[in-house]
């Protein structure tokens, strides 16, 4: 047994779906699911009853996922705070959503330049559950979105920058050279979103359509940016996202990112970490990510 079968089973038993799991392990869902079938076999118990559309955990699995989230947060504090890579540098694990893989480099091309003793681990997960690995102490730091009010958190926050929220639309659709559109014209359209078990931006998207008393005809939910992107270039439908330079710089010749109209159109980006957290290259960590951003 090995700790890549423990978190597939814990993915799949959070969401009760393999394909979710998949798309959070980046891997296929038959990789996953060959995945849960070893481990079954190694432990010798069903860990999940399979129906139509349909999964749930037996009471091995449930209590198997009990065992799994104590003993891997306790492996994980471990490696974390032990780990001795390179020499002796200290290791340090920052996590990111998917939003930023494109801009998260130059972040931590900048930490290496500053402190070259520091070995960084950069995990790409769910905005969801950034906040929980940083409470959990899987992470030092956690870089996740906050939609209109700002960061709520009961953990230690920093803002790194505000964005506007964009409908993103194909390049060769009719709104695509707008600047700036009211939602009441897109009430033919087919709405792609992020999915709600795993991104924020869906129930946010949500009350901000039920402001403008407007019903919006979701058709598909996805779990990854890159995967609503080319839908969206294919003319499967529309969506929302908070803008990003980068993402605009990459996808600009099949993609348009046109304003969202009203004031409550926006997203924060913040820095989450412990304050409980006594090492001491964390506020210098925090005041590079923080310039990075500012550049």
């Amino acid at each position: 047994m090995n700790l890549d079968l423990l978190r597939a089973f814990v993915l799949v038993a959070h969401n009760l779906s393999f394909n979710k799991a998949a798309g959070l392990l980046f891997i296929s869902q038959a990789a996953v699911s060959k995945q849960i079938a070893e481990l079954e076999k190694q432990l010798g118990v069903q860990l999940f009853i399979r129906e139509y559309h349909k999964l749930q955990l037996t009471s091995e699995g449930a209590e198997l996922l009990k065992e799994c989230k104590e003993v891997m947060g306790t492996i994980d504090r471990i490696l974390n705070k032990h780990s001795v890579p390179r020499g002796g540098a200290r290791k340090l694990v920052i996590g990111c959503v998917e939003n930023e893989y494109t801009f998260f480099p130059q972040v931590i091309k900048m930490i290496r330049e500053r402190l070259p003793d520091v070995f960084l681990d950069v995990k790409v997960l769910p905005p969801r559950e950034i906040e929980g690995a940083v409470d959990c102490d899987e992470l030092d730091i956690g870089i996740r979105p906050f939609f209109s009010t700002g960061p709520k958190t009961k953990l230690s926050c920093k803002e790194l920058y505000t964005a506007r929220m964009c409908f993103v639309l194909p390049r060769e659709h009719s709104y695509a050279r707008n600047r700036v559109l009211d939602i009441a014209a897109l009430g033919k359209e087919r709405f792609l979103v992020l999915d709600p078990s795993v991104y924020d931006e869906h129930s946010w998207f949500i009350d901000y359509c039920s402001k403008r008393k407007f019903r919006p005809n979701i058709t598909n939910q996805v779990l990854r940016v890159d995967e609503l992107f080319w839908q969206v270039a294919a003319g499967i439908g529309i969506s929302v996202l908070g803008f990003n330079p980068n993402f605009y710089r990459i996808l600009r010749q099949t993609l348009a990112f046109v304003t969202m109209e009203g004031e409550d159109a926006y997203m924060k980006l913040g820095a989450v970490w412990k304050a409980q957290n006594t090492n001491p290259v964390i506020p210098q960590l925090i005041s590079i990510i923080s310039e990075a951003y500012d550049s």
